[in-house]
This record gives structure tokens, sequence and C-alpha cells, in this order.
């Protein structure tokens, strides 16, 4: 009960910092303070009193805090979606987001943290770095795809290490597309075209027998 409380009174306090803002303008135009404010806060509070809930709100917070947040319709409304919300700064934030959350699990400095920093990192870094392969914003485009590559296969690591079938699916499915798209890339699209026929239902037979063998792979001892 005590951690729902302290999870509401973080929710309740970001209500009323909403609330002041709209109605007496407490921050101005000085809408990153109204996100670093938070951010802070609710980070001392998830170590201080060893919040998991309360750290997924903190980085949040941080998300805002960097200009990396978009509202979901905002991808069917915007046209800049993609420059806005899959820039660097995503990159590098999830980048960095992921790098703390292994590091916790590796060193066990509040290891149960790490799967809220390797997921949110994770998947922030992933749909940056996917999305950057087939848009001009962000990093460099020929940084992309080792990138992407590189981050996958983090997750399979971890996934091993923590015999987690999301981090798994995370890494094989980004790690497709980032293969696929480098295979493509390289040979051009009539070489591509004429490799598809053999390459996409042996692929497909990849994934069935992934699917087939995750226990295994994750080194999941089956149930007496």
């Amino acid at each position: 009960m005590p951690e729902y409380l302290l999870l509401l009174g973080c929710l309740l306090f970001l209500a009323l910092e909403g609330y002041l803002q709209a109605q007496y303008q407490l921050f101005g135009t000085r809408y990153g303070l109204a996100a670093a404010l938070p951010a802070a806060l609710f980070f001392g509070i998830a170590y201080g009193f060893d919040h998991r809930g309360v750290l997924s709100l903190a980085i949040t917070a941080l998300a805002l805090w960097v200009g990396v947040s978009a509202a979901p319709l905002a991808a069917f409304t915007n046209s800049d979606f993609a420059a806005a919300a899959l820039s660097t700064p995503a990159v590098l934030l999830g980048l960095a987001l992921l790098a703390v959350g292994l590091w916790s699990d590796v060193t066990r400095h509040k290891a149960h943290f790490a799967f809220a920093y390797v997921s949110l990192g994770g998947n922030l870094a992933l749909f940056a770095l996917t999305a950057s392969l087939f848009s001009s914003y962000g990093l460099p485009h020929a940084g992309a795809p080792p990138l992407l590559l590189a981050v996958c296969a983090s997750l399979i690591w971890y996934a091993r290490r923590s015999q987690s079938y999301l981090f798994l699916l995370m890494g094989a499915v980004f790690g497709y597309i980032g293969v696929t798209y480098l295979l493509f890339e390289v040979l051009g699209s009539e070489i591509g075209f004429l490799l598809g026929t053999l390459y996409f239902p042996a692929s497909a037979i990849g994934v069935a027998l992934l699917l087939i063998n995750m226990k295994r792979f994750l080194n999941i001892s089956p149930k007496p």
C-alpha cells in the first residue's frame, strides 16, 4: 500500500504542476524547467524509496526534458514528427538509458531497476534508429545500421542473462529489420528483389525455429 500511495503522490504532483502552469503560467515559456523539475524529483524519490514505478515516471520526464516525446496522434497529424521525435537526442537518450540499465544489472547496483532502464531505453533507441534508416533526420545515415544492430545484440545478450522473452523479441525483430535493410541497400533493388524470393522464405523458417527453440535459447528449464 505505501508504494501505491507514493506513486499516487507523484501523479498528483504532476497534476498540480500542470494546473499551475495552465492557470497561472507558473513556468511561463520555460517548458524545459517544467519537465526537469519532476524528473529530478522523481529520480530522487525512486532511488530514495526504491520504487520502480516512480523511476519510470522519472525516465519519462527526462525524455520530455530533452524534447523527444510526442503525442501518440502526432505521427498522423504532424509532418515534422520524424524530425521532432526521432532525432539524435532520442537516439542518445535511448543509448544512455540502455547503458545504465545494463550497468545496473552487471554490477548488481539497484539491479531491479535494470528492467525499466533497458525496456524504455531500448525501445526508444530502436524506434529512433529504425526510423532514421528511412529518414534524413537524426544521426548520419551510415551510422544508424551498425548502431541498430549493436543495440539488438545487447538486448539479445541481456535476454539470455535475464531469461526475458520481451528483450529477445525486441532484439530479434529490430535486428531482422536492420539486416534486411542492409541486405537490400548493399545489393540494390534489382538483385535484392531476386534474392528476396529466397531470403524471405528462409527468414520465415528462421523465425519459426526461434519461436520453437526460444526456451532453450534462453536456458529456461521446463517446469517439472
